[in-house]
């Protein structure tokens, strides 16, 4: 009720051109909003959220939601309402067309980015040493969630590989 009141309050004030909101199965304001008062709404998908709800919200309002679709039903309101569409990965590009009828036009891939000014590799081995760790060991590292859609597959089936290679 506050995001509503709050963003219908703002629109209303400040008469934007667009309304830019990342993706989520309970946020269907943005949309509704944007409907209301003819604002093009661009929509990030970050991610597959049908697949994702069952594993992040396990609350019984949660599973009340999926399983009687209104979960889809939203997402697809979402999908539906938005001028634009930006999936972060051809992947979710992919399953936004598969699940949803949206015109191809309208859907965009803007890959994830980092500022790689800020954001670069240091000496390895300076780093290994401010860090205290063994020169001569294999780290494999991961920043993100562990849901199966992430690949954590890929990284196990790395390890498994540098380990035979390298046993110590």
């Amino acid at each position: 009720t506050r995001l509503f009141l709050r963003l219908f309050r703002d629109v209303r004030r400040d008469r934007p051109d667009v309304i830019y909101s990342r993706h989520n199965h309970i946020l269907f304001v943005p949309a509704l909003i944007a409907k209301w008062y003819k604002i093009k709404l661009v929509l990030e998908v970050n991610g597959r959220l049908l697949e994702e709800i069952p594993f992040v919200d396990r609350s019984i309002m949660g599973r009340i939601l999926y399983r009687t679709g209104v979960f889809k039903f939203l997402e697809s309101f979402n999908m539906k309402s938005a001028a634009v569409l930006i999936a972060v990965t051809d992947g979710i590009k992919a399953y936004v067309l598969k699940h949803y009828r949206v015109p191809t036009e309208k859907l965009h891939v803007v890959l994830n980015g980092v500022d790689v000014d800020f954001f670069k590799p240091e000496n390895a081995e300076a780093a290994r040493e401010e860090l205290g760790l063994d020169r001569d060991a294999v780290y494999i590292g991961y920043i993100g969630s562990f849901y199966h859609w992430q690949g954590m597959h890929h990284i196990v089936e790395a390890a498994q590989m540098v380990y035979q290679e390298r046993p110590q």
